[in-house]
């Protein structure tokens, strides 16, 4: 074998590494969840949105916590204390403006916090807030 030189194959190189090795990866969509206008000191249920955590490795992932800012509502998150494999989960937020809210834009996020690379992972949260004394002072059509 004097004079030649093997060819390298990184793609196999790589492959061969992760072979009966863990890899954890976790991926969250949407990036985003926006919400309709919400009456300040209310929430509407029936105007939640999910975002799915899915599990893109080979081994479970760990969910250390889920929370959201304030004027958003951690509706659900069931089934996402560990994810196997290849699994999902839904975690379900609502738009909550506190009374102290001004009326207007709202921003927030859900931090979702794992024993996955890039943890924690974060979705974009947006809504309005509206108040009853604002519809009050709005012009009649």
């Amino acid at each position: 074998m004097h004079g030649i030189v093997p060819r390298l194959d990184l793609r196999q190189a790589f492959l061969q590494t992760l072979k009966g090795n863990s890899l954890l990866a976790v991926q969250v969509t949407p990036s985003a969840l926006n919400f309709n206008v919400e009456v300040v000191g209310t929430t509407d249920y029936t105007n939640v949105q999910s975002a799915l955590l899915t599990n893109t490795g080979n081994a479970p992932v760990q969910i250390a916590s889920v929370t959201t800012s304030p004027n958003f509502t951690l509706v659900t998150n069931s089934g996402c204390q560990q994810i196997y494999a290849q699994g999902l989960c839904a975690i379900t937020v609502a738009f909550t403006p506190l009374v102290a809210t001004p009326p207007g834009p709202v921003s927030g996020t859900l931090r979702i916090v794992d024993n996955a690379p890039g943890s924690p992972h974060i979705v974009k949260l947006s809504g309005n807030a509206f108040s009853v004394a604002q519809r009050l002072r709005s012009p009649k059509p």
